[in-house]
């Protein structure tokens, strides 16, 4: 889940990877770091924010034109000056970057202690210096150190090391953790994610699970660690431009990002119908369907369920890191749907890595281009939300829910176009959401009650509440609030409804009298209000099966606004990174 960034070429590295950082800082941002070579290694690191890190130590005052680089999200060891990376050997002559986890760093450091390696930090990350050390020492190239090193890991990681004794490269490792290389005219970058140098070029190569790059200035050869032949590289095209990855005026990416949504609903919409129609036919005739994946995304699943269901297709819906409790129900007779936006969600592939060995045929709905679930996958079905840099998902879910849409329900797609201009519609409330968000920024627990598939979204608002505002927030169906929940309510405690007129208007509005009874404070967002209410917010009226797209900008602002209004940063909520890249 960090974000490392390598750079070689002819420009000031410590300005170019400073930049960077500020690109990946959504990958984590509990500590920062980076070592250049001029002469000699020199590296600067702290724990904070890149601009409150920078701020105190000047990165920029590092001079060369090769470095690697580091913003942290914290796994192995607290987060601290020493555990910052990057991380040298004994010698001083060797620096890496490290990003995933190193299972067996503890029987390694004993290993390096017995043989006389002294360590300076509580990572395990550290142990991979001393590694190559220890190789090198031994007569090895840079090369085959690195190498020879990779081969006594167990885990997952993305690694960058510079030796000073070869400073005319940056050698790059990939196992389970994304890496792409950036290709530029006398110079070239290499990190985990292409905003990180998409300023400099739209040409990337991104490494395979076991590639191993060598990156000068001038060229890039790239290995595979298994079949130990030099592979060839596959330069892609990218889309995205500078300005996507960019604020453009807004205050927080995420807020950006939720006004993107009506244009994010069109691209997404934007689809090969006959590759959709394909893999319809291919869950029709599946024996069992499985949706796969986590946070957001498996909310995301949960309304494709339904949507399905309404088709008179079953499918179940699985949390990723849950996988193993239906893996043997997995066979050669079972579709999978994996859902992300980054594509690199560790628990995600892992499960995805399971079921094709089971002879599963696995369909994947994705963000992240060149990523690990589409080169795993049988096929790819692209959101094209553009890249979404806000920690807490906003774009991507709509684009997700988009083409499950267009897939279970393709008739559907007129009312789809339409609803985009609902969606503008709706982000003009936005003064009125505010309101809702001032009267309940102080609040301990907030309620979001829906039923049907205003219950996934129920719990897509109380993840997004809690994750940026830290107020304790559960969605639940409108139905199950006598069986415990109820318990919690009394007077002033916000609940939030989703109440449109269909087909469970009337329960819904029973669940919310139960909570006026305790008097509980009921807020109500839909078509039409009912006097159960004590704060009500309109919406357009769509068909039954398309309120979730409309009640999405609703709680993403109503987030938002929470957030902002208790001094916190939606960007960057404690404790949390974008891609969860380690299970």
């Amino acid at each position: 889940m960090c974000g490392i960034i390598g750079y070689i070429g002819s420009k000031k590295a410590s300005s170019v990877m400073l930049d960077s950082l500020r690109k990946l800082e959504y990958r984590g941002y509990d500590s920062v770091g980076m070592a250049v070579f001029d002469k000699e290694l020199r590296a600067r690191k702290g724990i904070g924010r890149v601009d409150l890190v920078n701020d105190r130590l000047d990165f920029q005052e590092l001079k060369g034109n090769v470095g690697i680089a580091h913003t942290r999200w914290a796994t192995h060891g607290g987060v601290t000056d020493d555990n910052s990376h990057p991380h040298f050997d004994c010698t001083g002559k060797v620096v890496i970057v490290h990003n995933g986890i190193i299972e067996n760093f503890l029987e390694l450091k004993d290993q390096l202690k017995r043989l006389g390696h002294g360590f300076k930090s509580d990572t395990d990350s550290e142990v991979v210096a001393h590694l190559i050390e220890k190789y090198l020492d031994l007569g090895n190239t840079f090369y085959d150190s690195v190498i020879k090193s990779v081969g006594e890991l167990k885990g997952s990681f993305a690694l960058l090391a510079l030796y000073a004794g070869e400073p005319d490269k940056i050698i790059a490792v990939r196992k389970d953790s994304p890496l792409v290389i950036g290709v530029g005219e006398g110079e070239n970058f290499i990190a985990s994610d292409v905003p990180a140098f998409l300023k400099h070029s739209r040409k990337a190569v991104f490494l395979k699970n076991h590639d191993v790059a060598v990156i000068t200035k001038d060229a890039i050869s790239i290995y595979n660690l298994e079949t130990c032949r030099e592979e060839v590289k596959q330069i892609q095209r990218i889309d995205w431009n500078v300005e996507q990855a960019e604020k453009t005026g807004f205050p927080h990416f995420m807020l950006k990002e939720i006004f993107e949504q009506p244009t994010t609903l069109r691209q997404a919409l934007n689809q090969n119908m006959q590759k959709l129609n394909n893999t319809l036919r291919e869950i029709k005739q599946a024996r069992r369907v499985y949706f796969i994946a986590a946070g957001t995304s498996y909310h995301a699943s949960m309304i494709g369920k339904q949507l399905l269901a309404r088709k008179g297709i079953g499918s179940e819906c699985v949390i990723a890191s849950e996988y193993k409790n239906i893996i043997n129900m997995v066979d050669d007779d079972t579709v999978v749907v994996a859902i992300s936006q980054s594509g690199e969600t560790a628990d995600l592939i892992e499960a995805v890595r399971e079921s094709k060995k089971n002879g599963a045929k696995v369909f994947s709905i994705i963000n992240g281009p060149g990523s690990t679930l589409t080169r795993i996958s049988d096929d790819t079905i692209y959101i094209y939300a553009g890249p979404e840099i806000g920690v807490a998902s906003t774009k991507a879910f709509t684009g997700q829910l988009a083409v499950l849409y267009l897939m279970a329900m393709p008739e559907l797609k007129d009312e789809l176009i339409t609803l985009s201009n609902k969606l503008e519609e709706m982000l003009k409330k936005e003064g009125l959401i505010r309101r809702i968000a001032e009267k309940i920024r102080n609040a301990n627990d907030v309620y979001f009650l829906g039923k049907g598939l205003n219950y996934p979204t129920a719990l897509e608002a109380a993840l997004k509440l809690k994750e940026i505002s830290y107020i304790h927030a559960e969605g639940m169906p409108a139905g199950e609030l006598k069986h415990g929940t109820l318990a919690l309510i009394e007077k002033g405690v916000p609940v939030m409804v989703f109440a449109p007129k269909n087909e469970f208007f009337h329960e819904t509005i029973s669940g919310a009298q139960e909570v006026k009874a305790r008097g509980g404070y009921l807020i109500g967002f839909g078509d039409e209000k009912h006097e159960v209410f004590d704060e009500f917010l309109k919406v357009p009226k769509t068909l039954p099966e398309l309120y979730p797209l409309i009640f999405t900008i609703i709680f993403q602002l109503l987030s938002y606004y929470t957030s902002i209004l208790r001094g916190n940063n939606p960007d960057f909520p404690r404790n949390l990174a974008k891609s969860v890249t380690v299970k």
